[in-house]
Protein backbone atom coordinates (compact mmCIF):
# COMPACT_ATOMS: atom_id res chain seq x y z
CA UNK A 1 0.00 0.00 0.00
CA UNK A 2 2.90 2.36 0.69
CA UNK A 3 3.91 2.31 -3.01
CA UNK A 4 0.33 3.07 -4.03
CA UNK A 5 0.23 5.96 -1.56
CA UNK A 6 3.49 7.43 -2.91
CA UNK A 7 2.23 7.15 -6.49
CA UNK A 8 -1.06 8.81 -5.49
CA UNK A 9 0.75 11.67 -3.77
CA UNK A 10 3.06 12.12 -6.77
CA UNK A 11 0.10 12.25 -9.17
CA UNK A 12 -1.71 14.73 -6.92
CA UNK A 13 1.42 16.89 -6.84
CA UNK A 14 2.47 16.67 -10.53
CA UNK A 15 -0.88 16.39 -12.31
CA UNK A 16 -3.24 18.20 -9.96
CA UNK A 17 -0.86 20.73 -8.39
CA UNK A 18 -2.16 19.57 -4.97
CA UNK A 19 -5.76 20.39 -5.92
CA UNK A 20 -8.42 17.93 -4.78
CA UNK A 21 -10.62 19.22 -7.62
CA UNK A 22 -8.80 16.87 -10.00
CA UNK A 23 -9.50 13.60 -8.13
CA UNK A 24 -13.06 14.87 -7.58
CA UNK A 25 -13.48 15.39 -11.35
CA UNK A 26 -11.91 11.98 -12.02
CA UNK A 27 -14.50 10.47 -9.69
CA UNK A 28 -17.31 12.07 -11.72
CA UNK A 29 -15.83 10.69 -14.95
CA UNK A 30 -15.27 7.23 -13.48
CA UNK A 31 -18.95 7.00 -12.45
CA UNK A 32 -19.92 7.32 -16.08
CA UNK A 33 -17.26 4.83 -17.17
CA UNK A 34 -18.34 2.25 -14.60
CA UNK A 35 -21.99 2.66 -15.57
CA UNK A 36 -21.06 1.84 -19.17
CA UNK A 37 -19.04 -1.22 -18.10
CA UNK A 38 -21.86 -2.57 -15.91
CA UNK A 39 -25.13 -1.93 -17.73
CA UNK A 40 -27.32 -2.94 -14.78
CA UNK A 41 -25.55 -0.72 -12.27
CA UNK A 42 -27.72 2.36 -12.69
CA UNK A 43 -31.35 1.92 -11.65
CA UNK A 44 -33.16 4.59 -13.67
CA UNK A 45 -35.07 6.99 -11.44
CA UNK A 46 -33.65 5.47 -8.26
CA UNK A 47 -30.38 6.82 -6.90
CA UNK A 48 -30.87 4.77 -3.71
CA UNK A 49 -31.43 1.61 -5.78
CA UNK A 50 -28.26 2.42 -7.70
CA UNK A 51 -26.29 2.83 -4.47
CA UNK A 52 -27.58 -0.56 -3.31
CA UNK A 53 -26.50 -2.10 -6.64
CA UNK A 54 -23.12 -0.44 -6.31
CA UNK A 55 -22.68 -1.69 -2.75
CA UNK A 56 -23.09 -5.26 -3.99
CA UNK A 57 -20.76 -4.74 -6.95
CA UNK A 58 -18.09 -3.04 -4.83
CA UNK A 59 -17.24 -6.35 -3.18
CA UNK A 60 -15.92 -7.57 -6.53
CA UNK A 61 -13.34 -4.74 -6.57
CA UNK A 62 -11.99 -4.80 -3.01
CA UNK A 63 -11.06 -7.60 -0.62
CA UNK A 64 -11.67 -5.18 2.27
CA UNK A 65 -14.41 -2.64 2.95
CA UNK A 66 -12.93 0.80 2.28
CA UNK A 67 -16.34 2.24 1.43
CA UNK A 68 -19.53 1.26 3.27
CA UNK A 69 -23.02 2.67 2.68
CA UNK A 70 -24.31 2.88 6.25
CA UNK A 71 -27.69 4.52 5.54
CA UNK A 72 -29.65 5.19 2.37
CA UNK A 73 -33.15 6.42 1.60
CA UNK A 74 -34.95 8.26 -1.20
CA UNK A 75 -33.13 11.55 -0.67
CA UNK A 76 -29.80 10.89 1.00
CA UNK A 77 -27.09 8.41 1.78
CA UNK A 78 -24.36 8.23 4.39
CA UNK A 79 -21.12 6.57 3.33
CA UNK A 80 -18.17 5.74 5.57
CA UNK A 81 -14.76 5.76 3.87
CA UNK A 82 -11.44 4.48 5.17
CA UNK A 83 -8.83 3.41 2.63
CA UNK A 84 -6.29 3.04 5.46
CA UNK A 85 -3.75 5.31 3.75
CA UNK A 86 -1.72 8.23 5.03
CA UNK A 87 -3.40 11.63 5.01
CA UNK A 88 -2.76 13.10 1.54
CA UNK A 89 -3.56 9.97 -0.52
CA UNK A 90 -6.53 9.25 1.79
CA UNK A 91 -7.91 12.74 1.19
CA UNK A 92 -7.41 12.45 -2.58
CA UNK A 93 -9.17 9.07 -2.64
CA UNK A 94 -12.05 10.45 -0.57
CA UNK A 95 -12.50 13.42 -2.92
CA UNK A 96 -12.48 10.99 -5.83
CA UNK A 97 -15.21 9.01 -4.03
CA UNK A 98 -17.14 12.26 -3.50
CA UNK A 99 -17.11 12.98 -7.22
CA UNK A 100 -17.98 9.38 -8.01
CA UNK A 101 -21.02 9.28 -5.71
CA UNK A 102 -22.34 12.63 -6.95
CA UNK A 103 -21.87 11.36 -10.51
CA UNK A 104 -23.56 7.98 -10.03
CA UNK A 105 -26.52 9.56 -8.21
CA UNK A 106 -26.91 12.02 -11.08
CA UNK A 107 -26.78 9.23 -13.66
CA UNK A 108 -29.60 7.48 -11.77
CA UNK A 109 -31.78 10.58 -12.03
CA UNK A 110 -31.00 12.30 -8.74
CA UNK A 111 -31.21 16.00 -9.36
CA UNK A 112 -28.93 18.49 -7.61
CA UNK A 113 -26.76 15.69 -6.20
CA UNK A 114 -24.44 17.15 -3.60
CA UNK A 115 -21.91 15.44 -1.38
CA UNK A 116 -20.09 16.80 1.65
CA UNK A 117 -17.88 15.42 4.38
CA UNK A 118 -19.11 15.53 7.96
CA UNK A 119 -15.93 13.78 9.11
CA UNK A 120 -12.49 13.58 7.51
CA UNK A 121 -10.04 10.87 8.52
CA UNK A 122 -7.11 13.02 7.39
CA UNK A 123 -8.20 15.60 9.99
CA UNK A 124 -8.11 13.12 12.86
CA UNK A 125 -11.46 11.28 12.70
CA UNK A 126 -11.56 7.47 12.75
CA UNK A 127 -13.22 7.42 9.32
CA UNK A 128 -14.36 9.88 6.72
CA UNK A 129 -18.12 10.25 6.47
CA UNK A 130 -19.58 11.38 3.16
CA UNK A 131 -23.18 12.62 3.11
CA UNK A 132 -24.82 12.58 -0.31
CA UNK A 133 -28.16 14.30 -0.93
CA UNK A 134 -30.34 14.60 -4.02
CA UNK A 135 -33.83 15.43 -5.23
CA UNK A 136 -36.11 13.72 -7.69
CA UNK A 137 -36.23 10.04 -6.76
CA UNK A 138 -39.36 8.23 -7.87
CA UNK A 139 -41.78 6.99 -5.22
CA UNK A 140 -40.94 3.58 -3.77
CA UNK A 141 -43.16 0.56 -4.21
CA UNK A 142 -44.27 -1.49 -1.20
CA UNK A 143 -41.66 -4.14 -1.99
CA UNK A 144 -38.74 -1.72 -1.68
CA UNK A 145 -36.83 -0.90 1.44
CA UNK A 146 -33.92 1.22 2.56
CA UNK A 147 -30.61 0.50 4.26
CA UNK A 148 -30.61 1.37 7.94
CA UNK A 149 -27.39 1.55 9.89
CA UNK A 150 -26.31 -1.80 11.27
CA UNK A 151 -29.12 -3.71 9.59
CA UNK A 152 -29.33 -6.81 7.45
CA UNK A 153 -31.80 -5.94 4.75
CA UNK A 154 -33.30 -7.81 1.82
CA UNK A 155 -34.40 -5.35 -0.81
CA UNK A 156 -36.70 -6.10 -3.71
CA UNK A 157 -37.58 -3.81 -6.56
CA UNK A 158 -40.75 -3.78 -8.57
CA UNK A 159 -40.18 -3.87 -12.34
CA UNK A 160 -43.32 -1.77 -12.94
CA UNK A 161 -45.47 -4.79 -13.80
CA UNK A 162 -45.91 -5.92 -10.23
CA UNK A 163 -43.09 -8.49 -10.46
CA UNK A 164 -40.11 -8.49 -8.22
CA UNK A 165 -37.12 -8.11 -10.50
CA UNK A 166 -34.07 -8.18 -8.21
CA UNK A 167 -33.00 -9.10 -4.68
CA UNK A 168 -30.01 -7.73 -2.80
CA UNK A 169 -28.47 -8.73 0.46
CA UNK A 170 -26.84 -5.89 2.34
CA UNK A 171 -24.87 -6.56 5.48
CA UNK A 172 -22.99 -4.37 7.89
CA UNK A 173 -20.65 -5.82 10.48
Amino acid sequence: MASFERIGAAILHRVADWSFAVPYAWGRVSAEQLSRMFANLVVAGSPSGTLIQLHGLRGAFFSFDPVVVTACNEKEATIEIDYEMCDIPEAAACYQAMGFYEGIVGLAGGKQAKASFSKRRWEGHDKSVLNVTWEGERARSDSESTIEEGALVLVGTDDGNGRESRRYRITRQ
